[in-house]
């Protein structure tokens, strides 16, 4: 009994079974291939994609502290890379993102004043001296950072705000890191 091979067409001429479909040598060929075949067949189809969908959840979930790590540890090592995309993304997209911003603020409108609301009544005293600080308070040329005393300041900042007056000038890096010890 003689059959063909499915991969490269030629007859077998002594098939080892009667589910013998390949040569030797195509059998190991088709293997290699076969999975990116089915792959490149399936993977539009809705279904697959739901199954991808789930096995890909649950690995991240088993391994989320593990990649959680390794993404930070990427970003810190590459940081100027993400800056620089970072920027080109925003002039590239800046007409696209406002129009996102629009979109999202019409769909939320309600919910964003009321969250403005809370905010102001919430941080009533913060608003009041900052407003009272940039109205009558102007950072001079050439200030020096009272923190580190190296970098230009650019930030004014407010150790207690019943004081609204009474501000620091402050560089951006130890304005951050004030208000993210805190």
């Amino acid at each position: 009994m003689k059959k063909m091979c499915k991969w490269c067409k030629k007859i077998i001429e002594h098939p080892k079974s009667n589910s013998q479909k390949y040569h030797k040598e195509c059998s190991i060929e088709n293997r290699r291939d076969k999975g990116r075949e089915n792959y490149s067949k399936n993977k539009n189809k809705p279904k697959f994609k739901e199954q991808r969908k789930k096995v890909q959840q649950k690995y991240n979930k088993k391994y989320k502290d593990e990649l959680v790590k390794k993404n930070r540890e990427y970003r810190k090592n590459n940081i100027e890379w993400f800056r620089e995309w970072s920027r080109n993304y925003d002039e590239k997209n800046k007409i696209k993102r406002k129009k996102l911003w629009q979109n999202y603020y019409q769909k939320n409108k309600e919910d964003l004043k009321k969250k403005r609301k809370e905010y102001n009544q919430k941080n009533s005293s913060r608003i009041k001296a900052q407003t009272l600080a940039s109205y009558y308070i102007k950072i001079p040329k050439n200030q020096i950072c009272q923190n580190c005393n190296k970098n230009l300041a650019v930030d004014k900042h407010h150790p207690d705000y019943s004081k609204s007056l009474e501000v620091i000038f402050l560089c951006k890096k130890c304005h951050n890191g004030l208000h993210f010890l805190k």
